[in-house]
């Protein structure tokens, strides 16, 4: 933005006012990514694996078997029918946050956006003192919701690998780590690109192994 001037000579004159109330105007960009971001970031932290433990039994999911808040660890511990509904529930709630980002943001940008912010959510959830699950269920809704053709590619390149080598959660997350390069074949955008890849790598983040060290620690400290 060029410098304002005054008219009788070539002094720089005042400095234009700033009105922060611009910025949170509801027809402002900078206050529409905010929103997107913040329900996103909170649909994310209903995680659905330890709000259904609590309310079967009122145990903790988190504290059972492999620590996941995810459907695999509440089907060991309630069962076929309720790892359903938390994997239903967890890749709905992402969904949505991406129809949010959607309506609100350009297409290209608010989808993503929305999409990362509802991962972090669900892995980093604010109320359960940042350990919630490890964001797989939320990354297919969502990404299903984003783009349905890149979902079907990165989903077949799942299958063929489950397929040859029988093992589920390696073929889910190498189907996740193609995603940006799905994206790039369809020629979605370099925004869309770098976008994914960040929604992406908190999914990996929350599946290494030291992850799961930190998580098993601290709730080994909050027993003792």
């Amino acid at each position: 933005m060029a410098w304002p001037r005054d008219s009788r000579s070539d002094v720089p004159g005042p400095l234009p006012h700033l009105d922060l109330s611009d910025i949170f105007a509801p027809n402002c960009r900078v206050s529409r990514l905010l929103i997107v971001i913040a329900l996103s970031y909170l649909l994310g932290c209903f995680v659905a694996g330890y709000y259904l433990g609590r309310l079967l039994d009122g145990s903790d999911i988190r504290r059972t078997g492999s620590g996941n808040a995810g459907a695999r660890n509440v089907a060991r511990a309630h069962g076929w029918l309720a790892a359903g509904v938390t994997l239903l529930v967890d890749a709905a709630k992402a969904a949505a946050a991406v129809l949010i980002g959607r309506a609100l943001l350009p297409v290209e940008r608010g989808v993503w956006v929305a999409l990362i912010a509802v991962i972090a959510g669900h892995v980093w959830p604010v109320q359960l003192g940042f350990r919630g699950g490890k964001g797989v269920a939320s990354a297919l809704g969502g990404f299903l919701a984003a783009d349905v053709m890149a979902a079907a590619l990165t989903s077949g390149v799942g299958l063929i690998v489950l397929l040859v080598t029988r093992r589920f959660t390696f073929s889910g997350l190498l189907a996740f780590a193609v995603a940006p390069l799905a994206l790039l074949v369809l020629d979605r955008g370099w925004q869309a690109v770098v976008l994914a890849t960040i929604g992406v790598a908190i999914v990996l983040l929350a599946h290494h192994p030291r992850a799961d060290t930190r998580r098993r620690a601290a709730f080994a400290e909050t027993v003792e």
